[in-house]
């Protein structure tokens, strides 16, 4: 399978949360934009993205954006913000949405609220401003 591209559908994929609860990015499709957040080994230049995003979840709010961080190895025990039920933290334990989205290590995806993805970022990660503006752009080129 090819890795997903900009004007692409973003691949459909079921994970659980650290909070139980199990997330179906295709229950989003027609209300929200998605910030997919690949998690990888380096934890440096990801953790400064999630901490910049929730930092502007009025932003995010504002821009009907969902953030989902998805994790690839399970962290035990996950930590309390990874419990809350924002931002989501989700398991991809065996690899597979990782491998469906052809990430090996971290990247950020964008997907409008219909599913198709906008913008795709491999490291260096953009800044969490940088998203919100991206976010932006995605509601003006595509309102309800």
């Amino acid at each position: 399978m090819a890795c997903p591209q900009p004007r692409d559908m973003a691949p459909d994929f079921v994970l659980p949360s650290y909070a139980g609860k199990r997330y179906q990015i295709s229950s989003f499709r027609g209300r929200r934009n998605l910030v997919l957040v690949f998690a990888g080994e380096s934890g440096r230049e990801v953790s400064a993205l999630i901490d910049g995003l929730i930092d502007l979840k009025e932003e995010l709010d504002f821009e009907e954006a969902q953030l989902l961080v998805i994790v690839r190895k399970p962290v035990a025990p996950a930590t309390e913000v990874m419990r809350l039920e924002w931002p989501v933290f989700l398991t991809d334990a065996d690899g597979a949405v990782h491998q469906q989205y052809g990430v090996a290590e971290s990247a950020v995806v964008l997907t409008d609220r219909y599913g198709e993805i906008i913008e795709r970022y491999c490291p260096p990660l953009p800044p969490a401003e940088d998203l919100i503006t991206s976010l932006s752009y995605i509601n003006a080129a595509c309102p309800e």
